[in-house]
This record gives structure tokens, sequence and C-alpha cells, in this order.
């Protein structure tokens, strides 16, 4: 079964994920270089490894959104 809104979503699903890693990206950098580079900016040591999870697991949902996209086109 094949709905006419399935391509619509996903190209929308797209986008969003592509939003969420640069905005991921935007909030997790500077607690990154701030361990790294050791800045003195307050960042916690696990700041930067959680704000890295919270992508990884951003791209697993995507992935598992192309799958269901895949079913239904």
């Amino acid at each position: 079964m094949t709905n006419r809104w399935t391509g619509f979503v996903a190209t929308q699903t797209r986008i969003a994920f592509i939003g969420f890693l640069v905005f991921g990206g935007l909030i997790t950098a500077p607690a990154l270089a701030d361990r790294i580079f050791g800045l003195g900016w307050g960042y916690g040591q696990w700041d930067a490894l959680m704000g890295l999870g919270i992508m990884v697991w951003g791209c697993v949902v995507y992935f598992l959104c192309t799958l269901v996209f895949r079913l239904f086109r």
C-alpha cells in the first residue's frame, strides 16, 4: 500500500535530521573543545560524550525511519 504523503514526510524527516545534526553539533562542539583544549568554560567530563551520544541515537532513529519509508514507498 503506497501513501502519497510518504515522500513528503520522508523529505521533511531528512530536513529535520540535518537540522538536528547541525544544532546538536553546535551545542556539543564547545563542550568537546573545552574538554580537549582545557579552555575552562565549565563543561563537565561527560557533557561532550552525552552530546555525541544523543547525536548517535538521532542517527539510529533516522535510519530506522528511512527503513520504514522504504517499506511503504
